[in-house]
């Protein structure tokens, strides 16, 4: 008699969860007759620079705004925040370091990372659905994360 495996839904849950900060794949194995006769579950960690890690406190990320703050040498803004889609980090100041800045999903996947170049850069978010985004800007000596909202 053929055994099947029954997982709870509990269980399922939790791997659907894992599964988004993570690589999974499913592998089959099948007999001569076409039957599947096995699963494996592959899980394999995303590396770790791109991925937000658990050292940020995610719930104490400031949103970053049109009036800006200061970070590293630097006057830093967002705006639109919230916004339609595209948005803008304008930069200002005296940081002669390169200021890397790497956008994330709530799940603290990575989107986009670029060195910006330009004292206004601009990101689209366009195609992505609503929601809260993470920006971090990073230099050699230090790294802010911000909140950036899209509606």
């Amino acid at each position: 008699m053929k055994k099947r495996l029954y997982i709870p839904i509990c269980l399922l849950l939790l791997l659907s969860a894992t599964a988004l900060a993570q690589n999974t794949t499913v592998h089959f194995g099948y007999d001569a007759n076409g039957n599947r006769i096995s699963r494996i579950l592959e899980i394999r960690r995303i590396q770790s620079d791109d991925f937000l890690t658990g050292e940020d406190n995610m719930d104490s990320v400031p949103t970053l705004d049109g009036r800006g703050e200061t970070w590293g040498g630097l006057h830093v803004s967002v705006y639109p925040n919230p916004t339609q889609g595209r948005f803008t980090i304008r930069q200002s100041g005296t940081a002669t370091l390169p200021i890397e800045a790497s956008l994330y999903t709530a799940n603290g996947i990575l989107i986009e990372r670029r060195i910006l170049s330009n004292l206004n850069e601009e990101f689209n978010l366009g195609e992505r659905s609503a929601g809260v985004y993470f920006l971090r800007l990073s230099s050699e000596q230090e790294k802010q994360t911000w909140k950036v909202v899209k509606r």
